[in-house]
């Protein structure tokens, strides 16, 4: 990924008005969710892949997720992440 990066780089990774055409924290975010899912998978605790995008988001900038999901629940607790369920009473 990083050889990647850095010919992105090389050719030019912003446009005219100097917008990146590549946002780095989102490799980061990928890189993570790459190691959560080789994780989860070799745990036998595979999830949906919009919820481990959702779980690898909230692991890497510390938050919790909310939710009135009570059916994969399990699911984020598997992946390391704190469940807020103020709906739940």
């Amino acid at each position: 990924m990083g050889a990647w990066i850095a010919y992105v780089d090389d050719k030019g990774a912003t446009d005219e008005s100097g917008i990146p055409r590549i946002w780095h924290p989102a490799v980061s975010v990928a890189e993570k969710w790459a190691e959560l899912l080789a994780h989860l998978l070799a745990t036998g605790k595979a999830i949906p892949i919009k919820d481990s995008l959702i779980a690898t988001t909230a692991i890497i900038h510390g938050l919790a997720v909310v939710t009135r999901n009570t059916r994969n629940r399990a699911d984020f607790v598997n992946a390391g992440v704190h469940i807020a369920a103020p709906f739940v009473g």
